[in-house]
């Protein structure tokens, strides 16, 4: 049986609490993975881990190009992996596979659409209120979600890409 960690900080790791849980494939209703479930911990260490690298400038100061080619990147590793990404999908949720085929296409799509976001500067400087969200998951479906909101506020030209593009819509 398989078993899906965390990603937090760069690497793979078990619940801070150790807990963990079954994902059933609805259609033999046998489990087929354990996944770590992850707590307000691994929400926090992700939440840190994230305003690190941000602050760090591996991120952030990288030029708006630079920025889109690695998310190109990663849209691409997501497109090649859609059939593995479908089946785990399907044994997870009960989808068939062309639907399942479906959303790793999407998901790619999502991130060029995100990738092309990120290659452009933004001009907005005023102080406004914004939000992040965290998901912390295993793979596309076998959901160990544990989600936080944080109201924070700051000039747009500080937000992290992503909360930029979802902020101006």
């Amino acid at each position: 049986m398989d078993h899906y960690k965390l990603f937090i900080d760069g690497e793979f790791v078990e619940a801070a609490n150790g807990d963990v849980f079954e994902t059933i494939d609805p259609g033999t209703g046998a489990p087929f993975a354990t996944v770590a479930k992850a707590g307000r911990a691994d929400a926090e260490a992700a939440i840190a881990a994230a305003k690190r690298a941000f602050e760090s400038g591996i991120w952030s100061n990288l030029s708006p190009a630079a920025r889109a080619e690695k998310i190109y990147d990663f849209a691409d590793q997501v497109a090649q992996q859609t059939l593995r990404l479908a089946i785990t999908e399907s044994q997870d949720a009960g989808h068939v596979i062309k639907l399942s085929k479906y959303w790793g296409m999407l998901g790619s799509g999502i991130l060029r659409n995100l990738g092309y976001h990120a290659s452009h500067d933004f001009p907005l400087e005023e102080e406004i209120p914004y939000s992040v969200f965290v998901n912390t998951s295993a793979v596309n479906g076998l959901c160990a979600s544990i989600c936080s909101c944080s109201e924070l506020k700051g000039k747009l030209s500080e937000v992290p890409c992503g909360i930029r593009h979802f902020w101006l819509g």
